[in-house]
């Protein structure tokens, strides 16, 4: 079966869909500019100082920044060509989806050492990324990974965190689909939370090419018979409803970062 890049979007659908990217043009300037730093004595701010140098504000700043990016780059192949292509917006949109749930995740909790935990879980993830990029390129860190692994779990000491939460820091890298889970319902509740889970792991699908994702947003299909009896050759078209209802978890994401980002560096 060969696949169709993309069906062109009726105009009700696009303009939906521009309602949705409204957004994104004043969320890439802000990330564009420096970043308002969080007020001294501010939970942010007290956060910072317990996770310095992996500081819990650039970590999510980082992520929501990466959200916009991807968020953005959507809303432009919609505005410049009203194109639905089969996979490229839905990566796009995991991707900012992903990315606005890591800072939910560090952000939304009230309690400060739950925040410094998740942080620090996020830190550890980052190093060990780092460092098997480095292994693949048979370049030495300047840091080794126990040395990460003692900074890290030293922090967590010093907040008066147990035996088994600084054990965690380290444990294991931290899943992005448990990310999302735990974002999505701490940010949206026990009903549309589990959708914010179900949308990712769809659109992982498309970034991957995984042909059961690809049936799901089938929206028409044209098949011509060849002289093979078993194979067909035709076209599938995707349909509007996912790449509506990712945009808009991703976007609900974002705003929800944002507003804990503000409302965390606040005084």
């Amino acid at each position: 079966m060969s696949v169709e890049a993309g069906g062109q979007l009726d105009m009700e659908t696009a303009e939906a869909l521009g309602r949705t990217f409204e957004p994104a043009e004043s969320w890439i300037e802000r990330v564009g500019r420096p970043a308002t730093l969080p007020a001294p004595g501010s939970e942010l701010a007290v956060d910072d100082q317990a996770t310095d140098p992996r500081r819990l504000s650039h970590l999510a700043l980082t992520a929501v920044g990466a959200a916009v990016d991807h968020f953005h780059a959507s809303s432009l192949l919609i505005s410049t060509g009203r194109v639905v292509h089969m996979n490229a917006q839905f990566t796009l949109l995991r991707a900012a989806l992903e990315n606005a749930a890591t800072a939910v995740f560090m952000l939304g909790p009230d309690d400060s050492q739950e925040r410094i935990f998740r942080a620090l879980r996020i830190a550890w993830s980052d190093v060990v990324d780092q460092h098997n990029l480095l292994d693949n390129v048979n370049q030495p860190p300047r840091k080794s990974l126990a040395a990460h692994k003692t900074e890290l779990q030293n922090l967590a000491k010093a907040q008066g965190m147990t035996k088994a939460d600084v054990a965690k820091i380290a444990a294991r890298a931290l899943s992005y689909s448990m990310i999302v889970k735990t974002a999505g319902a701490e940010a949206f509740g026990d009903k549309v939370g589990p959708l914010a889970l179900t949308i990712w792991m769809v659109n992982s699908g498309s970034a991957h090419g995984k042909q059961w994702e690809a049936i799901t947003k089938i929206d028409r299909a044209n098949l011509v018979a060849t002289d093979d009896v078993t194979v067909s050759q035709g076209q599938v078209t995707a349909g509007s409803t996912q790449l509506r209802l990712s945009a808009v978890m991703a976007r609900r994401m974002i705003e929800r970062a944002w507003a804990l980002y503000d409302q965390r560096r606040a005084a």
